[in-house]
């Protein structure tokens, strides 16, 4: 008899377990259903600030690519000493932007992924391109932090990176290699 009632018991429990699950599965659905279309609104805004920042680089516009910067934001260049505030960077890039020997800077973003977080506020966007400026056969990514202040996208993050296909590494290497 024992056994009996602690058998209903535990299909008692698993019955209102798989039942729990299932609710709360489909809860979540039917929250997240409004959702898509503000996430692409989100993308689309932050599509725009990307655009605004690469647009600043290649019309050479210190001035617009410090405002897109947040004050307080950490950003990377390709050298391992390059880890600036936004004053420091953005004086970096004006010199490196009104220096007359560069020439054009041209480029398309070949591959742009975005991440937004699940409150709207920030985002992690990963883009990569070839500039033939700089390095003409091996990509860039830009990794990028972007945070929504007072209504407005900032970049409080950014880190530029050479990304060589594993042949170009090993070569890289060989070259590099320093004989003791």
């Amino acid at each position: 008899m024992k056994k009996n009632i602690l058998l209903c018991g535990l299909v008692l429990m698993a019955f209102t377990t798989a039942c729990e699950q299932k609710t709360t599965i489909t809860e979540t659905t039917e929250t997240t259903k409004g959702k898509p279309s503000d996430l692409e609104t989100l993308k689309t805004e932050l599509v725009a600030l990307m655009d605004s920042f690469h647009s600043a680089l290649k019309n050479k516009k210190a001035n617009d690519f410090k405002n897109l910067l947040d004050p307080n934001g950490l950003y990377c260049g390709t050298d391992p000493s390059e880890m600036h505030n936004r004053d420091a960077y953005a004086q970096e890039m004006a010199e490196f932007l009104n220096d007359p020997t560069i020439g054009t800077i041209a480029y398309t973003v070949d591959l742009r992924q975005i991440r937004v977080a699940e409150d709207g506020n920030s985002a992690v966007i990963v883009e990569q391109y070839k500039m033939d400026l700089v390095s003409p056969e091996i990509p860039w990514r830009l990794v990028s932090h972007a945070v929504k202040k007072d209504g407005v996208w900032i970049l409080d993050f950014l880190s530029f990176t050479l990304v060589p296909t594993n042949a170009q590494q090993a070569l890289i290497n060989n070259a590099v290699h320093v004989k003791a």
